[in-house]
Order: C-alpha cells, then structure tokens, then sequence
C-alpha cells in the first residue's frame, strides 16, 4: 500500500524539531522529539500498512467484546519494546497487554516511570476502514501524567503535552481558543445521557444552544480537535480508561480548559485507574458550569 502523505510526514516529525529548544520528560534524560519520533515510525511501519488491508482472521474479540486486531497487538509491542530501551527502569501499561494481566492496572498507582499505551485508539473504525483513529502514549512518573502523544497516522499529525511545558503540534503551540465565549458560540461532543437532555431542550425551543456533534468513536481524536480548536468541548462517560483519557486530560489542562465529573466538577485523576462518571472539559470554568446548567438533569 502506497502511503506517501503520512511518510511525508513523519520524515518532517524526524527532521524538525518542534520546540526550538530540546524538551525532556521530567527526571529523565529522555526528549520529547525521541518519543514523537518512536511513535510516528511504528505507526507508519505496523499501522498505516494494515488499514484498509486487514483480513478476517487479523479481527478477533477480546473477552468483554472489544475489538482487536494484529495492528493493535504488533504496534504495542513494539512501542513498549521502544519505550523500555529507551528507560530501562519503565513499566508498561498497554491496552492489550492488560487483557492478559488485569492487575497492570495497579502501575497507575506506581511512583515510577510507566507508558501508559492505546496502539489504537478506535480500533472499530479501524477495523471498519474508517480513518479516524489514533496512537495514543502517556508518560506517567512520580504519581502524575507528565507527557502525553496523540498520533493521528492517516495524516501524520502529532500533538503532544508536556506538564508545565504546554500543548503542541509540530512547531505550534496551542492554547484553549474560546475562552469567555457564551455557549452558543461553542461545538462539541457529548454521551448518550446528555444527548438526550439536549435533544429535549431543543425540541423544547430552549436557546441558547451549543452546536453538537457525534461521537468520533475515537477519544484520541477529539481530544486532538479539542487542541486544535475543531472542538470547544468534550464529554465522555462511565468506564474511563487511563489509555483512554490520561493523555487527552493533560492536554486539556495544559490547554487552559477547565474539567472535571458532573455535576460538581470532581478532578479526573489517571493515576486512579479506571474511572466512572460523566467527565466534562470546556474552554473555562464559566462555560462549564453554563453546559451543566443547560445540560444536566439531576
């Protein structure tokens, strides 16, 4: 499969680098160019060849019914075998690699460095031949998220956070773009639950209202429009995973959004593990608490 626009762009991840200045990951000697460099690679060498080229037996379902495919599984071995070159004392906490331990979910809780890895993220619409989906890394250490990567490999665009250091994607640096808008200035995405509130306020001929759209299916990639400013706002509900949300809510806070569960703004914390509840981030305190008062229906 001829893949030129995604290898043009990971040569230019290669050649350039993003900050001007070399970045690392906090008490390591590790940049973050090394790390955007080993995720674009391994997408472009396990991933982008098998979409659209998948056969029946690369689709299987794991125990809860989740997809998975070989491109799932290849691409986080590879990262981890990276990634633990790369820090030798790391651990590595990976979608896949959990299905077969469940008790690597204990390592959120761990104060040593561990890769947090969704190989996929979407993997439905992978395998479907749908291209929205994305490679999603998180470096946890010292009991917080301190870096976080989301690949998007159809069209080699990396954004990525650093604790204290920012939202980037490539050479820009991003910031939460409409702070202080009323919510009828705003778009984003929301679960079924509000949805459906949303759908009756509507049809109540409540307005002001925010413009919504669907779920992508794929969390990386509306946490990378939420930094690039294709979306406002993002909500996500129930069974949060870290591989899931530990990355999309360090660029949330990197952004300057504010977030937090429903309805009283509790702090989402990826070290905890798995999460249940309605976590909501908008551009700033007051635009959240506006989508709360239009949307939630205690």
């Amino acid at each position: 499969m001829s893949l030129p626009k995604a290898d043009a762009k990971v040569l230019v991840l290669i050649r350039v680098g993003t900050y001007g200045v070399v970045m690392k990951l906090p008490h390591t000697k590790i940049d973050i160019e090394t790390v955007s460099t080993i995720i674009a690679q391994t997408a472009a060498e396990q991933v982008m060849p098998r979409f659209q080229a998948l056969a029946e037996h690369d689709i299987r379902k794991k125990s809860r019914g989740e997809l998975v495919t070989i491109a799932d599984i290849e691409t986080e071995t590879e990262l981890a075998r990276q990634f633990l070159e790369l820090l030798p004392c790391s651990a590595i906490l990976g979608e896949e690699s959990i299905e077969k331990d469940p008790d690597l979910m204990k390592l959120t809780g761990s104060n040593g460095p561990v890769w947090i890895i969704d190989p996929i993220d979407g993997t439905n619409n992978f395998a479907s031949g749908k291209a929205c989906f994305a490679v999603m890394v998180a470096f946890l250490n010292h009991g917080q998220v301190q870096a976080c990567w989301i690949y998007n490999p159809i069209e080699g665009v990396m954004c990525h956070a650093l604790r204290g250091g920012g939202v980037w994607c490539e050479d820009q640096q991003l910031g939460v773009q409409k702070a202080g808008q009323p919510i009828e200035d705003l778009c984003g995405t929301l679960s079924k639950r509000l949805v459906k509130r949303y759908d009756e306020i509507h049809q109540a001929g409540h307005t002001p209202l925010p413009r919504i759209v669907p779920h992508y299916r794929c969390c990386g990639r509306e946490y990378m429009n939420l930094a690039l400013g294709e979306l406002d706002f993002v909500q996500f509900s129930f069974h949060l995973k870290p591989w899931d949300h530990a990355p999309g809510s360090l660029i949330g806070e990197e952004l300057g959004c504010f977030q937090g569960f429903l309805p009283d703004a509790a702090s989402y914390d990826a070290t905890q593990g798995m999460s249940d509840g309605y976590l909501m981030i908008a551009p700033d305190k007051p635009s959240w608490h506006s989508l709360r008062t239009l949307l939630w229906d205690e």
